[in-house]
């Protein structure tokens, strides 16, 4: 199977908002006759709060929908289950995968993502079924694969122990791809620290480790290290 950006997704929100615009001529009246004013008439304003509101409405998902595209705009994933591969094209850079070597996958979706296995919806908006894939494999690699490029929302899951994370507005979040990459840069300062402390005498790394105040945390890790390998 292969999957490439297509606009889908699109058309269904489209056709959400075509709903709403149809609805108008019924709610309008409705809300003011309820407000207390039996003679409503279609006029300018009636029509510019219906413009205002269906933008304000629009507005998660059009921001959704332009983060979703820059992400995916030139990429394409090719399943194999059978041959055991997967296939990411990102920016005409080509990668393949086993399906084994997958690490994690996650679906992130809304709160009131409606699935049609559901009994019931409680709540929609426009940008409820507007979600991502993280997709991570075990050498780092890590791709947000949005349902404008794969539609994973209303099947089974891809792959098995894929987990399923549900958030009121799905924007894709790296907060996560920050601190690993924060991690590898402090562990990289650590090893340099004890490679250029691995001659100190134990006076000196004491005296970095009782005055940390005045080094990086890294190297008074390091010098921590390095008392414990010797007095070991």
């Amino acid at each position: 199977m292969t999957y490439k950006t297509n606009w889908e997704i699109i058309k269904h929100l489209l056709k959400e908002n075509i709903r709403m615009i149809l609805l108008a001529p019924i709610l309008m009246p409705i809300v003011s006759y309820l407000k207390g004013n039996d003679n409503f008439t279609w006029d300018f304003i009636a029509i510019e709060i219906m413009t205002i509101f269906l933008l304000i409405f629009n507005l998660p998902s059009i921001y959704l929908l332009i983060s979703y595209y820059l992400e995916n705009k030139d990429t394409k994933i090719e399943i194999d289950k059978d041959s055991d591969k997967i296939v990411v094209t990102k920016s005409k850079i080509v990668n393949q995968y086993k399906i084994s070597e997958i690490k994690s996958s996650v679906y992130h979706l809304g709160i009131y993502h409606h699935n049609p296995k559901d009994d019931f919806r409680s709540f929609w908006a426009p940008h409820s079924d507007l979600a991502y894939w993280d997709l991570k494999f075990n050498n780092g690699d890590r791709y947000y694969l949005s349902n404008l490029l794969v539609d994973f929302l209303h099947d089974e899951p891809i792959f098995e122990n894929t987990k399923t994370q549900y958030r009121a507005f799905q924007y894709i979040d790296r907060i996560d791809v920050k601190q690993e990459a924060k991690k590898k840069i402090s562990e990289n300062n650590l090893r340099k620290f004890e490679s250029k402390f691995e001659y100190k005498n134990n006076d000196e790394l004491i005296h970095i480790v009782e005055n940390k105040n005045d080094y990086q945390k890294e190297a008074v890790e390091a010098a921590k290290n390095l008392l414990r390998k010797k007095q070991g």
